[in-house]
């Protein structure tokens, strides 16, 4: 963004809008925050492929996570290809088609788009779930530490209280 301040952006996900919103609202092109919320399928980000190829871009770039491992992920960073390519510099030269080549190309694109999409949207569920998985278990772990140091203690404050003389006894002190 810093390279090509006039760039437009297309953001899928409530995280990426928020993460943006205070430095690049105004480069926002189109934004869809309910994708994935429910069940992540391939039919929610039709309309979003379906806006992509609508516009001409010179180059476009898709920036995800990227599952790793429970603890880690990685910032991935792929190009997608404009419109232009599909039709024009793609080597399928070797192929017969049915209807007019541009007609294919262009559905084509809205395909290998979503298709993108789609894959960037399952690396970045897969990677906010193994970030839930963890925390989760460490709010385990540091619970059932709590629980035990708190059983030990007051174990250690009856077993004390019980040497007392039964005058010391209070309900303060026990």
């Amino acid at each position: 963004m810093r390279k090509k301040p006039n760039s437009e952006l297309v953001i899928v996900g409530e995280k990426g809008k928020a993460g943006l919103l205070r430095d690049y609202n105004k480069q926002y092109l189109f934004t869809a925050t309910e994708i994935g919320k429910r069940q992540l399928n391939f039919i929610d980000i039709a309309p979003v492929a379906e806006y992509i190829a609508q516009h001409e871009f010179d180059s476009a770039t898709v920036v995800s996570n990227k599952f790793v491992s429970v603890l880690a992920f990685e910032t991935l960073v792929n190009p997608l290809h404009p419109a232009p390519f599909w039709r024009e510099r793609a080597d399928l030269a070797e192929y017969e088609f049915e209807a007019e080549r541009p007609d294919v190309m262009q559905s084509y694109f809205e395909y290998a788009a979503a298709s993108q999409i789609y894959s960037a949207l399952a690396e970045n569920a897969a990677a906010e779930l193994a970030a839930r998985m963890t925390s989760m278990d460490n709010a385990t772990s540091t619970c059932f530490t709590l629980c035990v140091r708190e059983r030990e203690r007051s174990e250690r404050d009856t077993h004390s209280c019980n040497r007392l003389p039964s005058m010391q006894r209070t309900p303060e002190r026990c």
